[in-house]
């Protein structure tokens, strides 16, 4: 076998890697490949992160950066099966990585190249989570970065870029922040591009991890899209092993905070990936925010993957496309721990007037009360306390059952005297049993 940098739109080939990103006949961006590999398997090596796959990687320096990046599992989702109507459907799980996203495959591999050839500092444009698994890997390798991003950041990646990256300019548009990295001129500077080959090397070990796991090739696999990287690095590293599955790629159709990892107005790898979608017979299926939350839901939901609506966004096709399984999905970015996001699936779910009117107190007095078959005042303020850590006053509880009351979640059921005092009984209704289960 033989690794090289290959130019997918006039065919240059080189082995000399090096310094060379971009080919010097038209421009477009190297990819690596790997000449003489059709027919054969991908076996893993002995070592951590990507570099089990050291044998088929383009670069590997002689300080390797990991952070256990890859070996993420493949998991058979038969509850969508059922939900969709269709067999063989797995999750390629990516969010299990260090960062919570593929990227990290591409961040060891890039960072750890700039390390061993001297580099003192890496700029990064980034829609978020480029911008956090970079810097998480340049920390490691005790690297300077800089964060080239946009001002319409989720609030969860802003402060996490601001708190991993050494600086972090903010500009209006990503175009703006790409063409800023793109003018950085410097020997000791690494301006490191979506579309770098050393972060396709990386990309491409997915790919690797599907094939070895599988005990037929897929014949579908789904992808987000953002700049196009990715799906270009697997449909690659799929065919260097002689394997032809169809592509099906999910972008924002939008830019909105809750997708914004896979909008971009104007991807690096647009027109390659259109070209050989058109060839391969794939296909590029727009989402929008609201089906984005939707997918999200249902992989919570079906399989217990509580994802960003972006990194679960690969759902989308199952029920937009007509799809020949076994089918992978692509899946990737951080545990949903957004609170704003997290409040607009529970709104989607139970509707509006649960989310607004139920804080956490309430919702534990119902569930309480859904424990219990009758209950009082004063013993709900006592199970708060002792048994949930809620420390509130008395005269709290009995404002939260008369708003419960009002609103026909519980009512009373009857009247006793305790210790000489009247004590009034309540029970849930079906009203309240319908918010908590």
């Amino acid at each position: 076998m033989r690794k090289v940098l290959n130019c997918p739109i006039c065919g240059f080939v080189t082995s000399n890697i090096d310094e060379t990103s971009h080919c010097p006949e038209c421009g477009a961006p190297l990819v690596p490949r790997i000449m003489g590999a059709k027919g054969k398997s991908p076996k893993k090596m002995k070592g951590i992160g990507v570099w089990i796959w050291q044998k088929f990687l383009t670069y590997v320096p002689e300080q390797k950066i990991t952070l256990w990046e890859g070996r993420t599992p493949l998991i058979r989702a038969k509850n969508l099966e059922e939900v969709y109507g269709i067999n063989e459907i797995y999750v390629k799980d990516e969010s299990r990585n260090p960062t919570g996203t593929f990227i990290d495959r591409g961040a060891a591999i890039a960072v750890s190249w700039a390390k061993n050839v001297g580099k003192h500092r890496i700029v990064i444009p980034s829609l978020g989570d480029f911008g956090v698994s970079i810097s998480a890997y340049a920390r490691k390798a005790e690297i300077k970065s800089t964060v080239y991003s946009v001002r319409s950041l989720p609030t969860s990646k802003y402060y996490q870029t601001l708190f991993l990256a050494d600086s972090v300019r903010f500009y209006s548009t990503y175009e703006e922040a790409l063409d800023n990295v793109m003018k950085i001129k410097s020997k000791i500077t690494y301006p490191l591009l979506p579309e770098d080959p050393r972060l396709v090397d990386g990309y491409r070990t997915l790919a690797f991890e599907v094939i070895e796991e599988m005990e037929k090739p897929p014949e579908t696999i789904v992808v987000p899209v953002g700049n196009g990287t990715l799906i270009y690095a697997l449909w690659s590293a799929f065919d260097d092993f002689g394997l032809n599955p169809t592509f099906i790629g999910v972008r924002g159709s939008v830019e909105d905070m809750i997708i914004r990892d896979i909008y971009v107005e104007k991807p690096r790898f647009m027109n390659l990936i259109n070209s050989f979608l058109k060839e391969k017979g794939g296909k590029i299926v727009d989402i929008t925010p609201q089906e984005a939350l939707k997918a999200s839901s249902d992989l919570a939901l079906c399989e217990g993957l509580f994802l960003e609506p972006a990194g679960a966004s690969v759902l989308h096709a199952l029920s937009h496309e007509s799809l020949e399984p076994p089918i992978v999905l692509i899946t990737t970015g951080a545990r949903l721990r957004d609170p704003m996001i997290i409040k607009r699936l529970i709104e989607s779910k139970r509707g509006t007037s649960y989310v607004m009117g139920f804080g956490v107190t309430k919702l534990k007095i119902l569930e309480i009360m859904g424990v219990k078959r009758e209950t009082y005042p004063y013993e709900l303020w006592k199970t708060l306390r002792e048994d949930y850590g809620i420390h509130i006053a008395l005269r709290n509880v009995y404002a939260h059952i008369k708003d419960l009351e009002e609103g026909g979640y519980i009512k009373k059921t009857r009247e006793e005297k305790i210790n000489g005092r009247k004590t009034i009984f309540y029970t849930i209704t079906r009203k309240g049993l319908r918010v908590i289960f």
